[in-house]
């Protein structure tokens, strides 16, 4: 490491601290979610800091056989932590003191990104003490829950329960800890800011999640012959993991009904995901996804993919009339509508994000487009799915209007509009 620090170590450079794809295996089943976040923000974050005369420094994860200190793309990379290891804070400790002369730290932070229970207790003490070494510290928090019970069926926890009365009381502490120690506190949507906003006076920032360009885009009549889907359905697609919070098993029982009552109807129901990566160790949850997958079943027009690999996600999105988003609950912001929103595709969001739509870009491209949040929202109710369905079968200038909405939101969330937000936030004097 020392042979890089002339370099890296100067009062203008910045510290990430993140999970990072290995060098050779940049897929999201490599590692986790974060990680791949940060491999989409870190080019163009280097990118800006470099048109300031600035460097990047990722302390990132351990990973058997990969390199603890390398530069990649004139990005230093040192593994200095391991997940679910207490003694993690103080490898980063030593690591922090060897680059005294940085002053600015960017953290990502997701539940289990680091490890359990007893590694988020230990976060907040590790940013009272990095801050008290004079560091301004910005943390992107991916999640925020205030009411554990509200994602009761996601985990297996009652509402009202003691356990999750016990747990939302230390979620608050957590999150007040947290700001407290904090410089700057970013978030993605506008509902997890006005979360945040009840346990504390101080100001969040909304950075929308950033969108790329995908390549190898493919044509709709391609995908559908590749997936085996009739040119003449109208495609409803949910992508991602099934889950509870993301109303996998509503959707499913909603449609399965429906084909049961009109089985010529000419609409398929793609579900495009496997079991959670998170969940599937739990016998709850397998309880759960047993259930969906038999409910998938009673119609050949739902279709239960299981794991989707990367290569093959722009033809499910080609393939798709609308990207239905069925949530119970918005814990973070939504990886499904960032792609929705890459392949500038229309989608339908339950009530339950609807204040997604009250993110500024959001906002600004609504008027833009003259289009109104209302047709973009659905109710989880059944007759109102449908009622919004039908009206999207028989409306082929109102998907063509939603899809220019997309595509208006993806302009303004490319990843480099989206990191040299960051960075103004970060280098923000305060």
């Amino acid at each position: 490491m020392n042979e890089f620090l002339p370099r890296y170590n100067k009062s203008t450079s910045l510290i990430l601290v993140t999970s990072y794809p290995r060098r050779t295996d940049r897929s999201v089943e490599s590692l986790n979610a974060v990680a791949s976040y940060a491999d989409h923000l870190v080019p163009h974050l280097a990118s800006n800091l470099k048109k300031t005369g600035s460097d990047l420094i990722i302390l990132a994860e351990k990973l058997k056989g990969e390199e603890e200190v390398y530069v990649e793309n004139d990005v230093l990379v040192i593994r200095c932590w391991e997940r679910n290891n207490p003694a993690m804070f103080f490898s980063l400790r030593r690591v922090f003191k060897k680059l005294d002369k940085v002053k600015k730290v960017l953290y990502q932070f997701e539940f289990n990104m680091m490890g359990g229970s007893l590694i988020t207790l230990l976060f907040p003490a590790f940013l009272f003490y990095i801050r008290f070494r004079r560091k301004k510290e910005t943390i992107l928090l991916h999640q925020v829950v205030l009411d554990i019970g509200e994602l009761g069926g996601h985990i297996g926890l009652k509402k009202g329960s003691p356990k999750s009365l016990f747990l939302n009381f230390g979620m608050n502490i957590f999150y007040r800890l947290v700001l407290s120690a904090a410089h700057h506190v970013v978030v993605h949507e506008e509902i997890l800011r006005k979360r945040l906003s009840k346990v504390s006076r101080k100001e969040i920032h909304v950075v929308s999640h950033g969108l790329g360009e995908y390549s190898g885009l493919v044509s709709e009549s391609f995908a559908r012959e590749r997936l085996g889907i009739a040119q003449d359905e109208f495609v409803v697609l949910c992508f991602g993991f099934i889950t509870w919070y993301k109303g996998s098993d509503w959707v499913v029982e909603a449609f399965a009904n429906f084909f049961r009552s009109n089985p010529e109807a000419k609409i398929k129901l793609v579900m495009a995901g496997g079991e959670s990566a998170n969940l599937k160790s739990h016998s709850y949850y397998h309880k759960y996804y047993e259930k969906v997958t038999e409910m998938a079943a009673q119609s050949e027009k739902i279709v239960l993919t299981g794991f989707v690999p990367d290569e093959m996600v722009p033809y499910y999105f080609a393939a798709s009339n609308v990207v239905l988003l069925p949530y119970r609950y918005q814990m973070s912001a939504s990886g499904p509508l960032a792609l929705a929103l890459n392949f500038s595709k229309p989608f339908l969001l339950s009530t339950m994000l609807k204040e997604t739509l009250e993110n500024p870009d959001m906002k600004e491209s609504l008027a833009e487009i003259d289009i109104q949040n209302s047709e973009l929202l659905f109710d989880l109710d059944v007759q109102d799915l449908y009622r919004k369905i039908t009206r999207l079968i028989e409306n082929e200038e109102l998907l063509e209007k939603m899809s220019l909405f997309a595509d208006h939101v993806r302009k303004k969330r490319h990843w480099s509009i989206t990191s040299q937000k960051f960075i103004d936030i970060i280098y923000e004097e305060k």
